[in-house]
């Protein structure tokens, strides 16, 4: 049976286009993250993040993604609280 696992992400101006990856997260969703900015950015026009294939969508930033240190059944608990 999955869950669902809570992520913190943060767009940091200044940055050098690198995706910092903190906190417990396993190989799995740290493949996961890569994947989906490989995605993102292969797909950037259409998405509306740049004007031209040949921008990097990073370009003087960073993408932060952290997990949230509770427990995820503690948090699915109150997230389910009426």
């Amino acid at each position: 049976m999955g869950g669902i696992l809570l992520l913190e992400t943060m767009l940091v101006p200044g940055g050098k286009g690198r995706l910092v990856l903190t906190g417990s997260l396993g190989d799995v969703i740290k493949e996961s993250a890569e994947l989906g900015l490989t995605w993102v950015k292969s797909r950037a026009v259409a998405l509306g993040i740049t004007t031209h294939r040949e921008q990097d969508p990073l370009k003087n930033v960073d993408i932060h993604v952290s997990s949230i240190t509770s427990p995820p059944t503690k948090l699915i608990r109150l997230v389910a609280l009426p």
